[in-house]
């Protein structure tokens, strides 16, 4: 019988691809994660991971992962409308919560409303982007903090907490240069966040790779921005991640190198609510209003509130030669997409 805390540890493995990691953010120490992941793959009968100088998902597991999600964002949901079903209780924020690692100003907008509202709890339910949007849009989360430019969605509003600088990460063995933007222009290979968990995300590091002129011709995906390290790492080409991402991780053979000569080499940490009501509810305002002292105490780039429209926003980008979609960074060519099974492989 498959336990839930399997399919937890399971789920944290998959998106850090590395067990260290994974041991770190689940609070416990590595080699009874490793037991309880090898016990599950017993009771399955199917090797999940790749393991060897690199950690890859299986085809097992990289079918295993989505539906993983689902079953414990279902029993997160259960658990809740069983607490909820004698009544009314003590008002609670749930939030979602970068599974990586947020820029300080998410982290400090979260340490106000605790300053000033230190009696309502709040609920961080940790995963990504675009899990959290759906949650968002079925009344499950009040708030979350997503990365990216917007369009998140139909009646959900957004504004700017952080705008983060992405520096470049690549193998450490590569050649030096001054500019990341010049290595990111001649890279054949790029490591990028598969579309399923964030696509804002994997749409704002594809904008920087358009506007510095890079032209790769094979694309890496991974579940996270911390798993595109470890594969950079091990020489499968270069990645963009945030600042605080290359600033918590613990990344040997990677060399982290400035972008200072592209257009937009950035990324927006948004909080996003529901737009159901023109005055959100507290206490979800009071945290709206943490997000807005702690954006104007960093001096981020507020981008004004937005409701997303029901008819999908266009994916157009002013890019280096006139507009340009932001996705046709293979100037139409398929790329060979690898996942990091296959290039654990070999």
């Amino acid at each position: 019988m498959v336990e839930l805390r399997q399919l937890r540890y399971f789920v944290a493995v998959a998106e850090e691809l590395h067990f260290g990691r994974a041991a770190t953010r689940l609070h416990m120490t590595q080699p009874p994660l490793s037991r309880q992941i090898q016990s599950l793959e017993r009771t399955l009968g199917v090797d999940l991971f790749v393991r060897g100088s690199s950690v890859g998902l299986t085809a097992a597991g990289q079918a295993l992962l989505p539906r993983a999600r689902r079953v414990l964002d279902a029993a997160e949901t259960a658990v809740e409308a069983a607490r909820h079903a004698e009544g009314p209780t003590e008002p609670r924020l749930r939030v979602g919560y970068p599974a990586g690692w947020p820029p300080v100003p998410v982290r400090e907008a979260l340490r106000r409303l605790a300053d000033h509202r230190p009696e309502v709890p709040v609920d961080l339910v940790i995963g990504h982007g675009a899990a959290h949007a759906d949650a968002l849009r079925a009344g499950d989360l009040d708030a979350a903090f997503l990365l990216g430019d917007g369009g998140f969605g139909p009646g959900l509003a957004h504004e700017t907490v952080a705008v983060e600088r992405l520096v470049l990460a690549s193998p450490a063995a590569a050649p030096a240069s001054g500019d990341g933007a010049e290595v990111l222009a001649l890279a054949e290979a790029l490591v990028l966040p598969a579309s399923e968990p964030d696509p804002w995300l994997r749409e704002a590091l594809l904008r920087t790779v358009a506007m510095s002129g890079g032209r790769p011709t094979e694309l890496v995906e991974v579940p996270s921005m911390e798993a595109a390290l470890s594969a950079v790492a091990a020489g499968l080409g270069c990645a963009l991640v945030t600042q605080s991402t290359a600033a918590s991780v613990e990344a040997r053979g990677v060399t982290f190198t400035t972008i200072a000569h592209a257009p937009r080499s950035d990324v927006a940490s948004q909080v996003v609510w529901r737009a159901s009501a023109s005055t959100p509810p507290e206490p979800l305002a009071d945290l709206l209003e943490a997000c807005r002292q702690e954006a104007r105490h960093r001096g981020a780039v507020r981008r004004p509130l937005a409701v997303a429209d029901a008819a999908p926003r266009s994916r157009e980008r002013p890019g280096p030669r006139g507009h340009e979609d932001s996705a046709d960074v293979l100037d139409g060519r398929a790329p060979r997409v690898l996942t990091t099974a296959a290039a654990s492989n070999g």
